[in-house]
């Protein structure tokens, strides 16, 4: 393993340092969300095969990102760009099923209607979670510095973004048996703990 990767997941991190260009550095949509997304999956209980293709598109989901929040670009052209990138990935992964991990990638679009959600397969919705409650394995500082850069792209106060997230948390409805395996664990207590500091920066 490589800090948290399948090893074989090595050269896909070098090309996506490589050519992520300045989305690398962008406020929330950049290469350490990347990381923390892809790398969570590893907790996910899946087959080896499943793991590395979703840890795959994980990694590459938001690829060349422009920042922010259907500003520049809409979130399914964010989608599609990302999926269109793992497609030209060569060997290792040139005998890989390249075509299911853009679907994959494809399947963390958002909004997202009822009706594409109820056809995601396991694996996606594993993505889509993990895209979200990859926040459960952080610590209250990461926490809040990831929150600070999502605050910065939404255009919002820290404050208000955080009250708004303390919504978001408790309303969200995990989609897969991993993701609801999370809520279970940390929902409670992110929930608190933005609810806690919307309320101190507000």
């Amino acid at each position: 393993m490589l800090y948290g990767f399948d090893r074989i997941l090595e050269v896909a991190i070098h090309e996506f340092v490589k050519s992520n260009g300045a989305s690398s550095t962008n406020p929330y949509h950049n290469a350490q969300h990347a990381f923390r997304v892809a790398t969570c999956i590893s907790s996910s209980f899946l087959p080896k095969i499943a793991r590395q293709n979703v840890m795959l598109a994980g990694l590459f989901h938001d690829w060349r990102h422009p920042g922010g929040f259907g500003v520049a670009t809409t979130d399914q052209e964010n989608v599609e760009r990302a999926a269109q990138k793992v497609l030209t990935l060569g060997a290792p992964y040139d005998t890989w099923n390249l075509e299911y991990v853009a679907d994959l990638i494809r399947a963390t679009v958002f909004p997202m209607s009822p009706e594409k959600m109820q056809k995601l397969d396991e694996n996606m919705r594993i993505l889509r979670d993990a895209d979200v409650w990859h926040a459960a394995f952080l610590n209250e500082q990461d926490w809040l510095t990831m929150n600070m850069g999502l605050a910065q792209e939404a255009g919002q106060p820290l404050g208000k973004w955080l009250m708004g997230n303390t919504k978001f948390l408790a309303g969200y409805e995990a989609l897969s048996f991993w993701g609801k395996f999370v809520m279970e664990e940390h929902q409670d207590r992110l929930v608190s703990q933005a609810k806690l500091w919307g309320n101190r920066l507000s």
